[in-house]
């Protein structure tokens, strides 16, 4: 009864199957996924598949544009592109990256019938400079959705994700705090304890003296 009581295994996180599917979804390797659908409860239960780099573009429109490179970029540069993407950076970083290479702007004359209400432009760099290359070659390079790269730069500005922004308040108010315990709990070690009376073998609690009273 005297003695502490000692946990029998000790958390690690790590193991925790949430954590795991989170970091497996981190690095674009196969996981498994939610789903819901309509009226029922969701489910933990849906593998998404690996991220892998699919073919390049080959249209005749591309090589003949005046703008589009795409043929300027070898299977070991998109291949470079793609693993530093998926092996080399967080979900913070992808989004700087996506909101640094990809430019919103308002539709052309030509395009005065179309539903689109803005149009994308894409770059990509070779290693020797940033080109630019049509879409269909931005997102099989990197295998990524193209709904999620619009709304990753709809979201951002100046090339920066409104995420980050927050993450560096967090982070300012979670410093600041962190002064403020450490001011309480100097207090706290200061006020004078006494081990229980009732015990007489030595423990690890302590208790505050009779003369402190809890209202």
């Amino acid at each position: 009864m005297n003695e502490t009581r000692k946990r029998k295994k000790i958390a690690d996180p790590a193991e925790w199957k949430r954590l795991k599917n989170k970091q497996l979804r981190m690095e674009g390797k196969e996981y498994l996924g939610y789903r819901k659908k309509k009226g029922e409860k969701i489910v933990h239960d849906t593998i998404r598949r690996e991220r892998e780099m699919e073919m390049a573009c080959n249209s005749a429109r591309c090589n003949k544009s005046k703008n589009k490179n795409c043929f300027k970029f070898k299977e070991e540069t998109r291949k470079n592109i793609f693993k530093k993407f998926w092996n080399e950076m967080n979900w913070a970083q992808r989004k700087v990256f996506i909101s640094s290479n990809v430019f919103k702007g308002k539709k052309a004359r030509g395009e005065q019938t179309s539903r689109r209400q803005s149009t994308y432009t894409y770059f990509l760099n070779n290693g020797e400079e940033q080109l630019q290359v049509c879409r269909k070659m931005f997102v099989n390079t990197l295998d990524i959705g193209y709904k999620t790269i619009q709304e990753w730069v709809s979201k951002s500005s100046y090339g920066m994700g409104t995420d980050i922004v927050q993450k560096d308040r967090l982070s300012y108010n979670k410093a600041r705090y962190s002064k403020q315990y450490d001011h309480l709990r100097m207090f706290l070690n200061k006020l004078p304890k006494l081990p229980a009376h009732y015990c007489r073998k030595e423990i690890a609690k302590l208790y505050l003296e009779e003369t402190f009273q809890s209202i």
